[in-house]
């Protein structure tokens, strides 16, 4: 089954995406909403990074993983700022897009404490949410987090799902083999999802990552592409730099 790529490509550009650091995300996303009524719900999906000869790290040694991760939100709106906890336990923040079962992480209190434990740096799933509110609790069923005292300005930060991940690889497995291979060089990096469907609250907008070790160098790039796999065989890839498509 082959799928409009221009009906899911988000904001490709026809460049090769450059990676920055140890950590980048793809700087396109797919919408799973859109990608359901396309291809059929329970579809495995297949995630592929062609890199190209410059994908190299100053480090020896250096490794790096390919992930494919999903948020109930845009990665860019994925840290909430400007969060305001009360003693009832309602978490107050306007139009925060979360619903529940969503894992997130307080990463500044604004003062708010909770009984019997830090708050700092803990992970909690989302709770009774509504479009502007929510609580949170260790546990997806309840019951809410006690906040001893409020807090003002906290953050918040949705932790997304790994749905497919190549485990730590050495730079070696990620780099082109020659520089004519172009798109089609063999050092294609494949990873592949169980069954998708859009029912998981976390599961939405779909994104690239790529996490190294070391610090890459300032030329490292890649292109990225994500396909379904409907067990019929595998679909001709074509690699859209800086974006993900299905063909």
């Amino acid at each position: 089954m082959f799928v409009d790529k221009n009906t899911l490509l988000s904001g490709g550009d026809g460049v090769a995406q450059t990676l920055s650091g140890t950590s980048t995300y793809s700087d396109d996303h797919v919408d799973l909403k859109a990608l359901i009524p396309a291809i059929g719900s329970g579809q495995p999906l297949v995630l592929r990074c062609v890199p190209t000869v410059d994908f190299t790290s100053t480090t020896v040694g250096a490794k790096a993983t390919l992930q494919l991760r999903a948020f109930p939100v845009l990665q860019s709106a994925a840290t909430l700022t400007g969060v305001a906890i009360a003693t009832s336990d309602v978490i107050t923040k306007a139009g925060h897009g979360l619903g529940d079962g969503v894992h997130v992480r307080c990463t500044v209190t604004g003062g708010a404490t909770i009984g019997g434990g830090n708050l700092q740096s803990r992970d909690f799933f989302v709770i009774n949410a509504t479009a502007d509110t929510f609580q949170v609790s260790d546990d997806p069923a309840g019951p809410a987090v006690d906040f001893t005292a409020a807090g003002t300005n906290a953050t918040f930060v949705v932790q997304p799902e790994v749905l497919a991940s190549t485990g730590s690889l050495p730079l070696a497995r990620f780099q082109a083999a020659k520089p004519e291979d172009g798109d089609k060089s063999t050092g294609i990096v494949t990873i592949s999802t169980n069954p998708v469907d859009d029912t998981a609250p976390a599961v939405r907008y779909l994104y690239a990552h790529v996490e190294a070790t070391n610090a890459l160098a300032g030329t490292s790039a890649c292109y990225f592409q994500l396909a379904h796999d409907s067990g019929q065989g595998s679909a001709p890839f074509v690699f859209h730099r800086s974006g993900f498509t299905v063909e």
